[in-house]
């Protein structure tokens, strides 16, 4: 398996695995098209080409010619911060190291910079996000309630914090 930078033409791949990942993570939470609603707002395709090319690292995992996984880093404004925003394997590649590879690869390119702590943000009740996190290191840093307006839905949500970078 190959972990490389993200380019235009990974959003399609980008756009499928969110929504599968979505749909096996969040389907006791909310209704198919309310996931499909959201993947195709959150996950638009013309809006991933341009992100690849922007600030903090945008990386994909590669089995052979196929996409199993992608993650994003987007720095803080005070660059000793970054917020994991997506990190999402295929739920066929679950388990197989994908997600710890992307992982890897974004403190990695995160460590060339004066970035010294990783957040993330976590829905509470995504059993699945929470252990991969908690496996890695991360540490809960408080909890809050959300109002996902574009999404037209609440969520609990929990911010992590990596700030041991040998822990992943």
């Amino acid at each position: 398996m190959e972990v490389r930078p993200a380019v235009p033409d990974d959003a399609p791949a980008v756009q499928r695995i969110a929504r599968a990942a979505w749909h096996e993570t969040y389907a006791s939470i909310l209704s198919r098209e309310r996931i499909d609603d959201v993947v195709d707002d959150w996950y638009d395709r013309g809006d991933l080409r341009e992100q690849v090319s922007s600030d903090g690292p945008f990386v994909v995992a590669v089995d052979g010619e196929e996409v199993a996984g992608f993650a994003q880093a987007v720095p803080e404004r005070d660059d000793v911060a970054a917020e994991l925003t997506r990190i999402y394997a295929d739920p066929d590649h679950w388990g197989s190291g994908v997600g710890t590879r992307l992982l890897e690869a974004v403190v990695n390119s995160l460590g060339e910079s004066d970035v010294e702590r990783l957040w993330a943000v976590v829905a509470a009740d995504n059993e699945v996000g929470r252990a991969f996190y908690d496996r890695r290191g991360f540490e809960v840093r408080t909890r809050r309630e959300t109002e996902l307006s574009d999404a037209e839905f609440e969520v609990v949500e929990v911010v992590l914090e990596l700030s041991n970078w040998s822990s992943t």
